[in-house]
């Protein structure tokens, strides 16, 4: 590609920022509709962490749903989701290849 790669990262992200949002969605189902969400993604060398959050509670932010992928980049992956404070899945020995594969597992978790 010929645009600098903070552009492309940049590009990259809002795809990735709007894939989240239609799984947020997915465990999102019973929320009010006075509810303001906020999708939280820290992106490490070889983990994905993530959580969704009310910020329109007045008692301050109320996690919906959260994760870690650990160990992207290799055949030994973990994947866990956790919605409501209880865990919604725990995966391990996954293969990952990389963090765009790990963002798409997050997805459809």
């Amino acid at each position: 590609s010929s645009l600098p790669s903070a552009v492309v990262l940049s590009s990259h992200w809002f795809r990735v920022v709007a894939m989240l949002r239609v799984a947020a969605r997915r465990h999102l189902s019973s929320a009010s509709a006075t509810s303001t969400y906020v999708l939280t993604i820290n992106a490490g060398s070889s983990s994905i962490k993530y959580g969704v959050f009310d910020v329109a509670d007045a008692k301050g932010p109320r996690e919906h749903c959260s994760g870690v992928l650990e160990e992207v980049g290799s055949s030994a992956s973990r994947l866990k989701l956790v919605v409501g404070g209880e865990i919604a899945r725990d995966e391990r020995d996954l293969s990952i290849a990389d963090h765009g594969a790990g963002l798409a597992a997050i997805r459809d978790a």
